[in-house]
């Protein structure tokens, strides 16, 4: 009676342990993921038609042309007066997104855009002093410009967000910054942009693809100039210049 006493005893024991373990074991595992929703069949609701990628972002002047100084630069803006009473602001540039919608059209589409410092142009060290690495615009924090949803706003951010039209299109706009060499480079998704990163003066993804991919699209790179103001004088021919003394 003592033995089977003993023994009901430890193994009582030992199953409450078990019971212990496999409660504090469950306890330690991660929540089950959520499943999505069930949609398309039976009595469910359809799904939500996907959201299309975005098929180009390019950049649009304003008050001041975009041009191509050279092939492999890029394109550049003077964003500064054209006189010295010039009153227009000419650092805001159009960004326009183009979206292909396909019936049915998802509601309220969104573009995520991202303005990049991406290296300078220049090999030589004193003008790039950091290499191949961007965050080089003058002076130094500046960023990149900044995005916004209005033209008269320039806004406090290098990201915005911006809804896309019956016309398939986002428009933002971009001020540019005024340090003459300072460039940038603007990445547009309905997705995510996170793990895109400078690579030179381009960008590449978060798998380290160079932009653009399927699913993220870019800008061409865009660099500020700047004019010299030169005032040219002359003088006429100087007469009766002398002094009579003793």
């Amino acid at each position: 009676m003592k033995k089977r006493l003993v023994f009901l005893t430890i193994f009582g024991l030992i199953g409450f342990g078990c019971i212990d373990f496999i409660v504090s074991h469950a306890q330690r595992q991660p929540p089950a993921p959520q499943l999505p929703e069930p949609c398309g069949y039976g009595e469910y609701p359809p799904c939500p038609p996907p959201v299309p990628p975005v098929m180009s972002v390019v950049l649009e002047p304003i008050d001041s042309p975009i041009t191509a100084p050279s092939a492999g630069e890029g394109k550049r803006i003077f964003p500064d007066k054209n006189t010295s009473n010039d009153g227009v602001n000419r650092k805001v540039v159009r960004v326009k997104v183009v979206v292909p919608l396909v019936a049915p059209t998802p509601d309220n589409v969104k573009v995520n855009l991202q303005a990049y410092d991406v290296d300078d142009l220049s090999t030589d060290s004193i003008i790039d002093s950091n290499g191949n690495l961007g965050d080089d615009n003058r002076p130094t924090g500046i960023g990149p410009g900044t995005l916004s949803y209005s033209i008269t706003d320039p806004g406090t951010s290098s990201w915005a967000q911006v809804g896309v039209d019956g016309n398939g299109e986002a428009i933002a706009y971009l001020t540019v910054t005024m340090q003459p060499g300072n460039n940038v480079v603007i990445a547009a998704s309905t997705g995510s942009l996170e793990g895109v990163v400078v690579d030179g003066t381009g960008l590449k993804n978060a798998n380290g693809i160079s932009l653009p991919t399927a699913d993220i699209k870019r800008t061409e790179l865009l660099t500020t100039w700047r004019r010299l103001h030169i005032e040219v004088d002359s003088m006429g021919v100087v007469q009766n210049n002398s002094v009579t003394g003793e």
